[in-house]
């Protein structure tokens, strides 16, 4: 009966002590369940990752020759040739309006006797127009079009040589 006494004794302090801190005792139940919460949202928020959308890039022929025709319809072709890449053959109002549309990020312009300039030596320039909504995808492809076009002019050394 003592034991008894003695717990009932231990018991009633326990409570008198949880009825002081009854505002705080929910809190400290539940912070486990909280914490391993926002550690399962943090995880799944940095492993968790969104299919890219495709960057749609315009090729606009200004040229008439029959070998640009072909490297428009090659590069409009080898859309697969990158992921999150797609690439387009369209006339140039198309291309403005669907820079305003937001459904182009850019698009280039082979201008006029572009093949053959290119042909005989000379210089000439792809124009890149980019998506002023869009500045980081329209840097990226202006820096794959700088690219491509140091690769046409070491080729064009070479063969002139």
């Amino acid at each position: 009966m003592r034991i008894m006494k003695h717990i009932f004794v231990f018991i009633a302090n326990d409570i008198s002590r949880l009825k002081r801190k009854w505002l705080t005792l929910p809190l400290i139940l539940i912070s486990p369940v909280i914490f391993i919460g926002l550690i399962i949202w943090m995880l799944s928020s940095l492993l968790s990752f969104d299919e890219a959308a495709k960057m749609s890039v315009g090729l606009v022929n200004l040229d008439d020759s029959d070998e640009t025709a072909v490297i428009v319809s090659a590069l409009a072709g080898s859309a697969e040739a990158a992921d999150g890449l797609e690439i387009i053959e369209v006339s140039e109002s198309e291309a403005k309006l669907m820079i305003e549309n937001d459904t182009l990020v850019s698009y280039i312009i082979f201008p006029g006797k572009f093949t053959e300039k290119m042909m005989k030596g000379e210089s000439s320039e792809l124009i890149v127009v980019g998506n002023p909504d869009m500045q980081l995808e329209s840097y990226v492809i202006s820096s794959v079009i700088d690219t491509v076009v140091r690769h046409i002019r070491n080729s064009q050394a070479n063969i002139n040589d």
